[in-house]
């Protein structure tokens, strides 16, 4: 057991602790934004922050898994060939690597959820638009009605009595 040998396990360790924070945020955003979407009207500021949130998060999460690989490879002869040594670095590193795919699929199943919540706002929205636009050709039929009901004199509304 070498002392470099260590340094990459305790390196892949601290970098699996690093995932599951950044998940847990992960996992914090993706609920806010499932409050938000939960509302009538939808506060489109405050998803978009969440949107950024994840972003950066996301960016996060894929330089870990960039250096973990690399990290990975370099030391897995080792642990393949020397299991007994490093037997608790290694259970430790599965429960971490558990915890990883449990939020994983955490967020996996409420991504879905506010996917099909976002959906119903944005057809809400459509709708919005299409009636908007509705109205506006009702409205624009009604004044081109009453401009040709117009009489000669130039009153709609012109009393013949006297």
């Amino acid at each position: 057991m070498e002392t470099k040998d260590l340094t990459y396990i305790s390196i892949l360790i601290d970098s699996l602790k690093k995932k599951i924070e950044i998940l847990e945020r992960l996992k914090d955003d993706t609920t806010k934004q499932e409050e938000l979407l939960s509302r009538e009207e939808l506060d489109f500021d405050a998803f978009n922050k969440t949107i950024e949130s994840k972003d950066k998060s996301l960016a996060r999460l894929n330089e870990l898994d960039n250096g973990f690989l690399e990290v990975y490879e370099k030391v897995a002869p080792v642990l393949k060939k020397d299991k007994e040594s490093f037997e608790n670095e290694i259970t430790y590193m599965k429960e971490l690597v558990r915890r990883v795919t449990d939020y994983s699929t955490t967020l996996t199943a409420l991504e879905e959820r506010n996917k099909v919540k976002l959906s119903i706002h944005l057809n809400r929205g459509k709708q919005k638009i299409k009636d908007y636009k509705q109205s506006s050709k009702t409205v624009a039929a009604y004044y081109k009605n009453i401009a040709n009901k117009r009489t000669p004199e130039g009153s709609t509304f012109y009393d013949k009595k006297k």
